[in-house]
């Protein structure tokens, strides 16, 4: 009668195992993607990029990066790329700086086909790819005054 007790405690500490190991292997990966779309959000609140404006633009892609590769497919992440578009359009028409907004722009655009190539990221990121694209391409037509 022991012997059967014991056996029947094996699948509940398995399961139990299971329940609070999962999300605490996830756990620092949702952190570090937390935290760098913190720093998104701490750029797209400020007036303009910090100088000099393409490290700051170098510096922004590398964040929207992390926050959209640590946090997809949680809609966190297209709102990362989202705010990174916005910051790079800040960029280029209110800093008139365009070498930085083409830096964010080519950075979200391959963030996003990155981020699409992963199983279960969703075809929001081809919506966000096809912008920033757009968004190159039209600042590289453009004649710089």
């Amino acid at each position: 009668m022991a012997a059967s007790t014991t056996r029947s405690g094996v699948p509940a500490t398995l399961a139990l195992t299971v329940l609070l190991g999962a999300p605490l292997a996830w756990a620092p990966t949702l952190i570090r993607g937390l935290a760098a779309d913190t720093w998104v959000s701490h750029y797209a609140a400020m007036q303009s990029l910090p100088h000099p404006h393409r490290a700051g633009a170098k510096a922004i892609v590398l964040k929207i990066d992390a926050a959209m590769q640590n946090l997809a497919p949680l809609p966190q992440a297209s709102e990362a790329a989202r705010r990174g578009l916005e910051i790079g359009q800040r960029t280029q028409y209110s800093d008139h700086d365009r070498e930085a907004a083409l830096l964010i722009y080519q950075g979200v655009r391959v963030a996003c086909a990155r981020v699409r190539d992963r199983p279960l990221a969703g075809p929001g990121f081809a919506v966000l790819e096809a912008r920033a694209a757009a968004l190159e391409s039209a600042l590289r037509a453009e004649v710089p005054k």
